[in-house]
C-alpha cells in the first residue's frame, strides 16, 4: 500500500543511517550496531486482478520469501485489505508479523498463530479522544459544531 510502503522506506533509512552511518546501536554499552534490509514486493493491484487473485498471490510471494532469503526473521505487516494474508505464511515459516492495521478481531486466535504481532491504535476507537476532546472544547466555548472547520490529510 502506497503510504504504508513509504513509511518503512524512511523507517530503514532513517535507522540505517543513525550513528554517522553505522545504524542502530545495541547491546549494554551500544557499541556495536546492526542496520536493516528491507525487501518490499508488490503483488499487483486487487483492484485490477481481483481480491480473490490478489490474495492468492500474495500469500505465493510470502511463501517462496521465507523459503528463499534465509535470513528473514520478521515481516511488516500489510495494509488493512491484505493483512489477513500475512498470517498463514508467518504460522507455516514461524515469522513473526508486526502488525501495523486492524481491529482487535484481527488477533484474535493469537492462541493459534503466536507470531501476529502489533502494536497499534485500535481503528475501531482510534479517533474517539479527538472527538470527545472537540466536544469538550466546543462545549466549553459555547461554539456550536457547525463553525468547527474539519480537515483531512492524506
Amino acid at each position: 500500500c502506497h503510504n504504508h510502503r513509504d513509511g518503512a522506506n524512511t523507517a530503514v533509512w532513517k535507522l540505517n543511517n543513525d550513528n554517522d552511518g553505522r545504524g542502530v546501536a545495541i547491546g549494554h554499552f551500544g557499541t556495536s550496531y546492526i542496520k536493516f534490509r528491507l525487501i518490499s514486493i508488490i503483488g499487483g493491484n486487487n483492484n485490477n486482478i481481483g481480491n480473490d487473485a490478489y490474495s492468492a498471490v500474495h500469500e505465493e510471494i510470502l511463501d517462496e520469501v521465507f523459503q528463499n532469503v534465509d535470513n528473514v526473521h520478521f515481516m511488516l505487516g500489510s495494509c488493512s485489505f491484505a493483512s489477513a494474508n500475512d498470517k498463514p505464511m508467518a504460522l507455516k515459516h514461524a515469522k513473526i508479523v508486526l502488525s501495523q492495521v486492524g481491529s482487535p478481531g484481527y488477533y484474535m486466535d493469537v492462541a493459534n498463530n503466536p507470531y501476529v504481532f502489533g502494536i497499534h491504535v485500535n481503528s475501531d476507537t482510534y479517533s474517539l479522544p479527538a472527538l470527545k476532546a472537540l466536544q469538550f472544547h466546543l462545549d466549553a466555548t459555547g461554539e456550536s459544531t457547525k463553525k468547527q472547520p474539519v480537515r483531512v490529510v492524506y
